[in-house]
């Protein structure tokens, strides 16, 4: 996770070396620079936040899950959702009292259990707190009158709704409490099939909290979009000119501190870049263009992206990809390779080789990018798809420029072709890449 602390040194730099480079009447620049410098530490700040707050909403979701179940699925995307894995026990008879309904009442969502006909046999406590009612209340009605969408239909189409929707992931919905209060709630069912008394579980998760962050992020998005990146860009094209010598002659100091303020300036734009791109993915704005594209193209495009990269850090490359056709989006999967191969580039030693190597697997065509660098330490191999996770201090060197966001980046990408993406690693060895598509 990017912390703080290291985004403002970054700021505090780019504001010294605005400072030095600048002559007094100039000085503008220097304040548009720590200007945007504290806009940006708001945005990671707050984006920080942000991630937390949806690590929180997910651990509520999972609470209900055995030990050993992946705990890493998205909150609308669950193999088995929560209503599917209280089944077995709320499917029972039960007595006031029992440890079932002990256990009921001790989950941190609201459940409802209805008859075959859609009328609420009983509640949990969680959920009479979102109705504002006693447990008792709700017995006997139809639940379809706690969902003001389904109020003017039959119990029939409610259920069916129910069923299409909900089952095996969450549906959102707007719950109306008791007092008239509108809840926004996730809604997941599951049907007593086993032992065929047409019962159904319903599972509700207040959303509120999960609004509020939604909220936040779009603010935060309209900050970085509009408040952030035009002056960020107006200060880069103004260094630019200083390089040029519009502004004078630098001197061999000055040059280098400039230079170095350019630098910087291009990392934030970039970590700005990436946040967007990812936000754009995440609100499902984010589409593909899918054509039969040759996948030696792809990689050798990828491969003149880098190769400046390569060459400064005296790494060869070498591509071992056959002469086949994939059905993909060539750019976006040149934008992976590219970053797949940096990394690889950043993590092996001066000398040794990156390859590019591809092979068809049925169903899969498989790509990998191998490096000989020391491998991913342990700790990290958990979390490297995650946005902002990056590798720790003694890492910098290697890592320099990065953003912690390329990696979910080509997580989205890769699986918005149907496909997967994951890595072999071991200390010592090096670390290998792998992404597999489906072959047409």
């Amino acid at each position: 996770m990017l912390k703080l602390s290291q985004l403002l040194a970054l700021a505090l730099v780019v504001i010294a070396l605005a400072a030095v480079a600048q002559k007094p009447g100039d000085r503008w620049l220097t304040y548009l620079t720590a200007a945007s410098s504290v806009l940006l530490l708001c945005v990671v700040f707050i984006a920080d936040k942000q991630q937390q707050a949806r690590l929180c909403l997910r651990h509520q979701h999972d609470k209900t899950a055995e030990p050993d179940k992946d705990r890493t699925l998205p909150i609308t995307a669950f193999e088995h959702s929560p209503a599917d894995r209280l089944a077995a026990v709320v499917h029972q008879p039960q007595a006031p009292g029992s440890i079932s309904e002990a256990w009921l009442n001790a989950l941190p969502m609201g459940v409802i259990i209805t008859d075959e006909t859609g009328r609420v046999v009983s509640i949990n406590e969680k959920a009479s707190q979102l109705l504002r009612c006693d447990c008792a209340e709700p017995v006997g009605m139809s639940a379809r009158a706690f969902f003001p969408a389904y109020n003017d239909t039959r119990n029939e189409s409610f259920i069916n709704a129910l069923k299409e929707k909900a089952t095996g992931r969450f549906w959102e919905l707007i719950l109306c409490a008791k007092d008239g209060t509108e809840i926004p709630v996730d809604l997941s069912v599951s049907e007593d099939t086993a032992a065929n008394t047409g019962r159904l579980v319903l599972c509700l998760v207040d959303a509120t909290d999960r609004h509020k962050v939604e909220a936040l992020k779009k603010e935060v998005i309209s900050v970085v979009s509009h408040d952030l990146r035009s002056p960020l860009t107006s200060i880069g094209a103004n260094v630019d000119l200083l390089l040029m010598g519009s502004g004078g002659t630098l001197n061999t100091e000055g040059t280098r501190l400039v230079e170095g303020m350019r630098r910087e300036i291009r990392r934030l734009m970039r970590l700005i870049n990436s946040i967007l791109e990812i936000e754009r993915m995440e609100s499902g704005k984010f589409e593909l263009t899918l054509d039969m594209v040759p996948l030696p193209a792809i990689a050798e495009a990828a491969e003149q992206a880098v190769a400046g990269l390569a060459k400064k850090r005296e790494v060869t490359i070498t591509s071992k990809v056959p002469d086949i056709d994939v059905r993909a989006d060539g750019e976006r999967m040149v934008q992976v390779l590219v970053n797949l191969l940096t990394n690889a580039i950043k993590f092996s030693p001066e000398g040794q080789s990156v390859i590019v190597h591809a092979s068809e697997n049925p169903p899969w065509l498989e790509l990998k990018v191998s490096d000989h660098g020391r491998g991913i330490p342990e700790e990290y191999k958990e979390t490297i798809f995650e946005k902002f996770r990056q590798v720790s201090r003694d890492d910098k060197r290697k890592l320099s420029g990065g953003t912690g966001l390329g990696l979910p980046i080509c997580k989205t990408i890769i699986e918005g072709h149907g496909g997967m993406i994951g890595f072999d690693s071991k200390i010592g060895e090096g670390t290998t890449f792998w992404i597999r598509l489906p072959l047409v």
